[in-house]
C-alpha cells in the first residue's frame, strides 16, 4: 500500500484496502442501501487488521467522523460507528456536525474545504481529551481534507497524538 500521502496534523495512518472492486461496491452498499448488518460485517472482516493496528498504538481513545446532518437523517445511522461495532472495538462518537451542506463526496477544492468547517468537537470530550493519544477510524481516504480537519480539532484541545484507520484509498 502507497503511504505517500501526507494528511496534515495526522502521526500515522494504515489503509486496509484500495476503493476498488467489492471492497468500493461494499462501501456504497453500506453508504447508499443503508444497511447496517454489512457495516456490522464488514467491521468483523477488518477487526484483524484494526485490531492489530489498535495493538500497535495503545491509542486512548477510538473515534470516527460525523455524518453531515442530511446524511444522518436519511441514513438513520453513522455507518463508520456500525463498522467499529461490528470490530468489536470501543469507541466514543467525540465529533459533531451541526451544517447541512453537500455531503463531501460530491465536493472539490474550496467548497471541500469550506465544508469539512462544520466539523466540530462535541463540548462534553474536550476536557477528558486533553493528553489522549486518539485513532480516528474512517471509510476512504480522498484528499485528505476531513482527517486534516478533525486531527486539528484533536490538536487544538491538547491531544498527544492523531492516528488514522481507512477502510480505502481513493
Amino acid at each position: 500500500m502507497d503511504y505517500s500521502k501526507r494528511i496534515d496534523f495526522v502521526l500515522s495512518y494504515r489503509i486496509f484496502g484500495l476503493y476498488e472492486g467489492a471492497l468500493r461496491d461494499c462501501l456504497l452498499a453500506i453508504k447508499f442501501h443503508n444497511s447496517k448488518g454489512l457495516a456490522l460485517r464488514l467491521g468483523g472482516i477488518l477487526k484483524r487488521h484494526l485490531t492489530q493496528y489498535v495493538e500497535e498504538l495503545s491509542p486512548d481513545l477510538i473515534t470516527f467522523p460525523a455524518l453531515n446532518l442530511r446524511r444522518y437523517w436519511s441514513r438513520g445511522f453513522n455507518h463508520m460507528e456500525y463498522v467499529l461495532k461490528g470490530a468489536g472495538l470501543p469507541h466514543l462518537q467525540v465529533f459533531e456536525r451541526k451544517d447541512l451542506s453537500p455531503p463531501l463526496a460530491r465536493l472539490k477544492g474550496r467548497r471541500r474545504e469550506k465544508a469539512v468547517m462544520g466539523y466540530s468537537l462535541r463540548k462534553e470530550f474536550i476536557d477528558f481529551l486533553h493528553g489522549k493519544r486518539v485513532l480516528i477510524v474512517d471509510d476512504v481516504l480522498t484528499t485528505g481534507s476531513t482527517l486534516s480537519r478533525l486531527a486539528s480539532l484533536l490538536l487544538s484541545v491538547g491531544v498527544k497524538e492523531v492516528h488514522v484507520y481507512l477502510i480505502a484509498k481513493d
